[in-house]
């Protein structure tokens, strides 16, 4: 009953407290939907962490970017949800990430995932996401002078990811 959620480990979303945390959710709502974070401009973490399909794909194997035969190649592993990631105490399936910041670098970094390879691939990210005006300036208003970044395109994500719970579901 009521007694029993309130102990929960999962709390249920509470508001953005300011403008500016709310301006860099739906930032981060935007990036997650973006496929420009992918070396084809269509892969976004949304292909592969539908919401509408409870945060994954629903696949063995995740698809990525085409590979030299054109086809998608596919991931080692399937998608895990991120409904509820926040609450992780690690992130991917292996652990290898602390948090939901440290997770959202991983994919645009993955050759097979999203195409890039190195962390140099930033610049090539922020340089097409720096030709959308509107977006521009959502960096700005949120992240002011540190513009459009690894570090500021992770954090908006991350917040935005930090919203996808799912209080009082059958299975909590």
């Amino acid at each position: 009953g009521a007694a029993a959620r309130r102990f929960s480990p999962i709390q249920p979303v509470r508001e953005p407290a300011t403008h500016l945390e709310a301006a860099r959710i739906y930032l981060g709502y935007l990036l997650y939907h973006d496929g420009r974070l992918s070396t084809t401009n269509k892969v976004s973490c949304a292909s592969c962490h539908d919401l509408t399909r409870g945060g994954t794909d629903n696949l063995a194997k995740s698809e990525g970017v085409p590979g030299a035969d054109g086809l998608p190649q596919l991931g080692g592993v399937n998608a895990p949800t991120n409904l509820n990631a926040a609450g992780n105490i690690r992130q991917f399936w292996d652990g290898r990430a602390a948090d939901l910041k440290e997770q959202a670098g991983g994919p645009p970094l993955n050759p097979v995932e999203m195409g890039y390879a190195t962390a140099e691939d930033w610049n090539a990210i922020a340089a097409k996401l720096a030709q959308d005006s509107r977006l521009t300036a959502l960096f700005a208003y949120v992240f002011g002078d540190l513009g459009i970044t690894a570090d500021t395109i992770t954090a908006a994500i991350a917040a935005f990811e930090q919203t996808l719970v799912t209080p009082d579901s059958a299975f909590d």
